[in-house]
């Protein structure tokens, strides 16, 4: 496929997809923040997280008493439901993915990951890159993010040990990222068109 350069592109367009990927690389280091902060990036964390396997389902641990709400500590709720916790309280909770989550996290991610990792594949043919490194390159976006998910089920339903196929993916998905970033902003930027 014969594509312009990157170098030979009007200054709007240039500013156009650099943008782009700016936006995408600070979305990229949101997530890996927010994922720190809010899920942990330790394969026990991960497991703490989304496996299932020996935990008692949600609401059994209360059927003896008709469902009524609960504290997290076990203790009856008040009469509207609401309990009220204190802010240290709220530091030490655990953050669960039960599947109703997991599937509304994995349908919305995988379609926005999957139009975006299309966007950067198209930025990749666009490269002065070697054929073989175009074929190398434009899938690993799309397996980072599909493998993420995967691991997020198999750690959720089959093993713990997928929570290092979670880990894995998501380096895969930023280094692929930031290859595509680094290429792309230094033929854009850099070289002299053709």
């Amino acid at each position: 496929m014969k594509l312009p350069p990157l170098s030979g592109l009007p200054l709007s367009a240039k500013l156009l997809v650099t943008c782009f990927l700016v936006t995408l690389a600070f979305g990229n280091v949101t997530a890996g923040i927010y994922t720190q902060k809010y899920v942990g990036i330790s394969a026990a964390s991960l497991v703490e997280t989304y496996s299932e396997r020996g935990r008692e389902h949600d609401g059994a641990a209360h059927a003896h008493d008709g469902g009524a709400p609960h504290t997290h500590d076990g203790g009856p709720a008040d009469r509207s439901g609401e309990t009220p916790i204190t802010l240290d309280q709220v530091r030490e909770m655990k953050h669960r993915v039960d599947l109703k989550l997991l599937l509304q996290d994995a349908h919305v991610h995988l379609f926005s990951h999957g139009v975006l990792s299309m966007f950067l594949g198209v930025l990749v043919l666009w490269t002065r890159l070697p054929e073989k490194w175009k074929i190398a390159l434009i899938p690993l976006p799309f397996l980072g993010g599909t493998l993420d998910f995967a691991g997020m089920f198999l750690v959720k339903y089959a093993a713990d040990a997928f929570a290092y196929l979670i880990i894995a993916s998501g380096a895969l998905t930023g280094t692929a990222f930031a290859a595509v970033f680094f290429i792309v902003n230094y033929e854009l930027w850099f070289l002299r068109p053709r």
